[in-house]
């Protein structure tokens, strides 16, 4: 899916008015396609991962199962640039006189698609509010098989930070798997081999 104000969905680019209307827009794209198909698994990357996970404990019977990739509590220290107290009072600032005005920059060395119109690197600062994961808390046990991945060269979230992710995962059937050679957003061919392996097992 599209998120809103993002891809080719409607709303302000790079925004969501808040937590609420984020997991609203997640259940009712679920409910859609659950009335389509008999089976659903649930695969988020990145911040797909947040979705996926908010999915999950908001959406009732959301998924069949999960593929989680590329994502932790916390993000490598040289993922990006610490910001300077005046550059976050400014975001601040104009965050409250403009709550949709996109005042934060998504861009790290070696990002592709900047020139694609579909990739939104601009952020509202209520969006990046809710777009982590720090504060999420698992409250019941999920009765479907979770598999986590990440690349061994992320070059946002460390293996550690990703396995204690996954160590949190309430589920009894569960995998972890370093995808070897592969970075964020980046993966070697025959890098989902196991991936496709633990699909046929859990779901053909």
């Amino acid at each position: 899916m599209d998120l809103r104000g993002h891809g080719l969905s409607d709303g302000h680019r790079g925004d969501s008015p808040g937590m609420e209307v984020f997991v609203r827009d997640l259940c009712e794209t679920i409910s859609f396609v659950r009335r389509r198909h008999a089976r659903l698994v649930l695969l988020g990357h990145s911040l797909g991962v947040l979705s996926a996970i908010l999915a999950m404990a908001e959406c009732s019977s959301a998924a069949d199962g999960a593929i989680l990739l590329g994502a932790a509590r916390t993000m490598r220290e040289s993922a990006y640039p610490e910001l300077s107290l005046g550059k976050k009072l400014r975001i601040l600032l104009s965050s409250l006189i403009s709550p949709t005005k996109q005042v934060v920059e998504y861009r790290r060395e070696g990002m592709v698609g900047l020139d694609d119109p579909l990739f939104t690197f601009n952020y509202t600062l209520r969006f990046m509010r809710i777009a982590g994961l720090r504060d999420f808390e698992f409250q019941e046990e999920l009765n479907i098989p979770v598999f986590v991945g990440i690349g061994e060269s992320d070059e946002l979230f460390d293996v550690e930070a990703c396995r204690n992710l996954y160590d949190e995962i309430p589920a009894s059937t569960k995998e972890f798997h370093v995808v070897q050679g592969a970075k964020h957003a980046e993966f070697p061919q025959g890098s989902w081999s196991r991936l496709i392996e633990w699909v046929v097992e859990n779901f053909a």
